[in-house]
């Protein structure tokens, strides 16, 4: 029974700690973005949060989830196909790499 409670705590704990940030970094992304004041924009998303989870329940949250994964790949690769593209193609990028060391062949 004490480690039990000991466990429910400790993760009550971590959850305190956890959420505030969890709320403040969008908070801030949008600040920095839109110039609002971050003391509007956390309660506006902390209510937008509350509202969408109640409303489509976990199954809305996992798919958003998994619509920003999708997006995060997408932007990754995109990211990779541009630099390349910036640095004069696949054939440089590889040379570059080969000559400063960064790539070996395999033993």
């Amino acid at each position: 029974m004490q480690t039990r409670l000991f466990a429910s705590f400790i993760y009550s704990f971590a959850t305190i700690i956890w959420f505030p940030i969890v709320i403040y970094v969008p908070a801030l992304a949008l600040n920095q973005t839109t110039g609002i004041d971050v003391h509007i924009i956390t309660p506006a998303i902390l209510a937008v949060c509350v509202f969408y989870t109640c409303v489509g329940g976990i199954k809305a949250v996992i798919w958003t989830d998994v619509l920003q994964m999708i997006i995060m790949i997408g932007v990754m690769i995109l990211i990779m196909i541009k630099g390349t593209i910036n640095v004069g193609g696949l054939g440089v990028l590889i040379e570059r790499n080969w000559e400063s060391g960064r790539l070996e062949a395999p033993e």
